[in-house]
């Protein structure tokens, strides 16, 4: 009896044990498979655009401000659209609302075609905001439309992989 229960004890144990091996085992499969799908993700970043210019122009005698967007296609893939989003800050870091339209954000359209590594061709949008205050504007997004019909989505955090991006400028 007492050498059945030690036997059932070190099955047990075993089973345990086991089942703690094939678990670590399977955790590290998910790492390992989570990092390099991260991995992957940043390279298609890095591969996607370099932006090579944005900014907020001087206010027209209306305070009219136009928002300037350059860009080039760093990927194997025309791009269809590219369409971006700022917000609007004043001298101190403040967010500044338009004060016609009452929005502190504008999403511009660029309408390619972009070839690969071909550059845009000077993206522009007029009076986008009305605020003697605005001064500056932060990029928090970016969505490319592909001709083949594929598309990528860059976040605020994923900004920072893109050659060019200067942070909040």
């Amino acid at each position: 009896m007492a050498q059945e229960r030690r036997t059932a004890q070190i099955a047990d144990s075993i089973a345990k044990s086991e089942a703690f091996v094939a678990d670590s085992i399977a955790k590290r499969e998910a790492f390992v498979a989570d990092s390099l799908a991260k991995m992957e993700r940043i390279n298609t970043i890095k591969n996607s655009i370099r932006i090579t210019s944005y900014w907020l122009s001087s206010a027209n005698s209306a305070g009219g401000r136009d928002v300037h967007f350059n860009f080039k296609n760093k990927s194997d893939k025309t791009i269809k659209y590219l369409t971006f989003e700022v917000y609007f800050y004043n001298a101190v870091d403040d967010l500044v609302y338009c004060e016609i339209r009452n929005y502190c954000s504008f999403r511009g359209k660029y309408t390619g075609p972009v070839k690969p590594q071909g550059h845009s061709d000077g993206g522009y949008w007029d009076c986008v905001i009305y605020n003697y205050q605005a001064k500056r504007i932060v990029l928090t997004s970016i969505d490319i439309e592909y001709t083949d019909g594929s598309s990528l989505h860059i976040n605020k955090e994923e900004l920072k992989y893109i050659e060019g991006y200067k942070g909040d400028e």
